[in-house]
């Protein structure tokens, strides 16, 4: 059960990256947020930089979701999220 609280933690820092800001300043060297009309988002992206760059912030975007759920999933699997084994069962009872 840890693991997943973990999991839902790092889940929600991916989701906090703003490409969209990120490759504005690396690439066209602007704020997004003081473009078009403010959100650092691919709609704005696109609108405000261009096809291209809306393009490749919408997959980011994507690939974030794909990344929390990716992590979830091998959270769920870990040994330390299955509860211990009752008394009964670890000594072959039923």
């Amino acid at each position: 059960m840890e693991n997943v609280f973990w999991a839902i933690g790092i889940g929600y820092l991916i989701g906090s990256i703003q490409p969209a800001f990120i490759l504005g300043k690396l690439f066209r060297k602007v704020d997004i947020r003081t473009l078009g009309h403010g959100n650092s988002g691919a709609s704005n992206a696109t609108q405000s930089l261009g096809i291209k760059f809306g393009v490749a912030v919408a997959l980011i975007d994507i690939l974030k979701g794909v990344l929390s759920i990716v992590l979830t999933k091998i959270a769920e699997k870990s040994p330390a999220s299955k509860p211990p084994c009752s008394r009964s069962e670890s000594a072959g009872g039923g």
